[in-house]
């Protein structure tokens, strides 16, 4: 019998590394995400956060080591089989997209629908569903070119959330939004994880959502992990300027929940 996470664990990487001509990126990368569990990476820019999620996602190429989903050696999965178990949000890049919200939030169906793509009823209620969580269901025919910055990334959740896997990877989801919609993005995931339906990957700037959401969070540094720990453990000063190089200040808030912010004196 081999190692029990091979099956349990939803995704496994093991050393993995990741180098750019003559620029090692990641640097013997080894995590786990098990099942309804929520995983937070944190770092400062250009420690490898998105070459991490990109590779795990399938769409970059480690070029050593080794990334399992539910046992399986992601090299071994068609692009169809990938999306049956999991789903990627990119990064807010600003893309127009000539598609209606609920055309484009369909697309997320398209590994259940078959050789031919034929829409079912079940592939009409996931879409609707997931419009429904996201606060979407207004806004489902209108065009994605007219939605604002946090509407069109609700969109992108949406469509994760109707591909129905059982996976969920999350490369900064609020970067450049606004507070409002920083807000409301960081309350939807809160929500879907404390559901314990789907496990998660989430890459964050945002160090007390990681903290207010997340049950594990890896630091990341130059390539390379340099702590993993519960968000309480993470919320620490010592720890949290290992990780980003700068003091840090931790308080308490008034239901007793730890926030940390840069310390600027």
């Amino acid at each position: 019998m081999g190692d029990e996470r091979e099956t349990t664990a939803h995704i496994e990487a093991r050393e993995i590394s990741f180098s750019h001509p003559e620029n090692p990126v990641l640097k013997g990368v080894s995590l786990t995400v098990e099942p309804g569990e929520c995983v937070a990476i944190v770092g400062p820019n250009g420690v490898g956060k998105t070459t991490l999620i990109k590779c795990l996602a399938g769409l970059l190429h480690p070029d050593q080591g080794e990334i399992r989903v539910g046992g399986t050696d992601l090299r071994d999965l068609s692009a169809r089989e990938r999306a049956l178990r999991m789903a990627y949000v990119p990064q807010a890049d600003g893309r127009v997209l000539p598609f209606s919200v609920g055309s484009f939030v369909m697309m997320g169906r398209f590994a259940h629908q078959g050789l031919l793509g034929q829409v079912q009823a079940e592939d009409h209620a996931a879409v609707t569903k997931a419009l429904e969580a996201t606060g979407l269901i207004p806004l489902r025919d209108r065009p994605m070119d007219r939605l604002s910055g946090g509407e069109r990334q609700k969109a992108f959740l949406a469509a994760a959330l109707a591909q129905d896997a059982p996976l969920l990877l999350l490369d900064e989801p609020s970067t450049f939004l606004d507070y409002r919609h920083q807000v409301s993005i960081t309350t939807l995931l809160n929500a879907f994880v404390s559901e314990g339906k789907r496990s998660t990957l989430l890459v964050t700037h945002d160090l007390n959502a990681a903290a207010r959401i997340a049950h594990r969070i890896i630091g990341l540094v130059q390539g390379h992990p340099v702590f993993e720990g519960t968000p309480k453990e993470f919320l620490v000063p010592d720890v949290l300027e290992q990780i980003f190089g700068t003091p840090f200040l931790v308080f308490q808030g008034p239901q007793g929940r730890l926030f940390g912010e840069p310390n600027f004196q």
